[in-house]
């Protein structure tokens, strides 16, 4: 074992006590610094990565309000040019919800597109939305159905963008992935599908009839529908596996998206019963889409509020971490500091005290005693030294007696001598 630490001992006699204190120091403080370092580190790159996920989230949010009142333009266009003038002063008022929600999305997009890399998309989405204003009601149903449905579908491409910009699609925890999935993708598509089949639907209510297209495509979209309120729910029942908490606030949202959804498709069903006529109004069609997707909407509100506190709580636990982490590196280099100075002090004093004490009996005060208040092992030294005075100052008594012994004998010498000089 002594010969593994030859290198350490050889190194520290070599060494003044204020080098070998300063070298153990180093020895700990690096590691426990460089450990620190990367903690926070790593704290930071998950507070970044929330508020990178914030940002995300409130763009999605305002395109998300502008998808929904471009469907409903969508629906009444089709309805109007189908036959259904009364929607006209509607188609107007919405124009103008369009345009402030545009402007919404256009200072957001200011705020926010060199972050997230969606600079120059808002110039192509606000140059769709004039040519639809200025031709839509003058275009063949289907073109102007088309021309709306294009600029829908760069939207939700946008949304997309963003949610893989701001790593929404990227999220590391089972909720919050899901709970994104739902807002990026499953009910956004759902709205949109549901969108497409009420303004296909309107239309050839207002006509009372199918076209073969009409009929084709209703039937696609109904199958779309179904499809993704399966995976909306699937998603849903994920995320609420995960965090049972998600549940408990989402259950009233998902319940009357459910039920909105059960009425479209009963209504699909009717429509599409017969392949050449229809039944029922456009009004009724339109009105009975609008609300399901209202539904549908309400439930993404619900979880986009849902996603932005769950984001809250985890920015709160990365920043309360962070917090954590700096006061006890700092506790524990106060501490090592503080401890590594008094054990230094200490040592440094018991030393000056051998010091002084030696170089008191070098002087020749044999009375002098070493006290040492300390525990250790320079206590040890303190009792040898202490010993080794004593049994000096013995030998010095014993010399000292022996001494005036001689001086005794000498002068009794002396004076035999004298004596025996004066008889002769």
């Amino acid at each position: 074992m002594k010969s593994i630490l030859l290198p350490a001992m050889y190194l520290m006699n070599k060494l003044r006590y204020p080098l070998k204190f300063g070298l153990i120091f180093l020895i700990v403080l690096v590691p426990l610094v460089t450990l620190s370092t990367f903690l926070i580190n790593q704290v930071n790159e998950d507070i970044l990565l929330v508020e990178h996920e914030q940002q995300g989230l409130s763009y999605i949010r305002a395109v998300r309000q502008l998808i929904e009142h471009i469907q409903q333009h969508r629906g009444m266009t089709s309805a109007y040019l189908n036959g259904a003038t009364d929607f006209r002063s509607r188609i107007m008022d919405k124009r103008s919800v369009v345009d402030a929600k545009l402007a919404e999305l256009a200072d957001m997009d200011r705020a926010l597109g060199d972050i997230l890399g969606t600079s120059g998309r808002m110039a192509r989405i606000q140059q769709q939305w004039e040519m639809i204003k200025a031709n839509s009601l003058d275009q063949e149903p289907a073109r102007a159905v088309k021309a709306h449905s294009e600029l829908l579908a760069d939207m939700i491409s946008l949304m997309s963008e963003v949610a893989d910009a701001s790593e929404i699609t990227l999220d590391p925890r089972l909720d919050t992935y899901y709970l994104g999935d739902a807002v990026v993708s499953n009910i956004i598509n759902l709205t949109e599908n549901m969108g497409q089949a009420r303004a296909v639907g309107s239309g050839a209510a207002a006509r009372g009839m199918h076209s073969e297209q009409s009929f084709v495509r209703l039937s696609v979209l109904a199958s779309n529908i179904r499809s993704y309120a399966k995976r909306s729910a699937a998603g849903l029942a994920a995320a609420i596996k995960a965090n049972d908490s998600v549940g408990e606030q989402l259950s009233n949202a998902v319940v009357a998206n459910n039920r909105a959804i059960a009425e479209m498709q009963e209504l699909l069903d009717i429509v599409l019963r017969d392949s050449r006529t229809i039944s029922v109004s456009d009004k009724k069609v339109f009105d009975t889409a609008t609300l399901a997707i209202s539904g549908s909407y309400e439930l993404y509100d619900a979880i986009s509020v849902e996603l932005e506190r769950l984001f809250e709580e985890r920015l709160d636990e990365a920043v309360a971490v962070e917090r954590t982490t700096l006061a006890v590196v700092i506790g524990v280099l106060a501490l090592v500091i503080y401890l590594f100075a008094g054990f230094y002090y200490a040592v440094m004093n018991s030393l000056r005290l051998i010091g002084e004490a030696t170089r008191s009996i070098a002087e020749g005060n044999l009375q002098t005693r070493l006290a040492l208040d300390t525990r250790d092992e320079l206590q040890k030294v303190a009792s040898d030294f202490n010993g080794m005075t004593e049994s000096f100052q013995g030998v010095v008594s014993r010399i000292s007696g022996a001494t005036g012994q001689l001086a005794t004998m000498a002068e009794e010498t002396s004076v035999v001598t004298e004596q025996t000089n004066q008889s002769v």
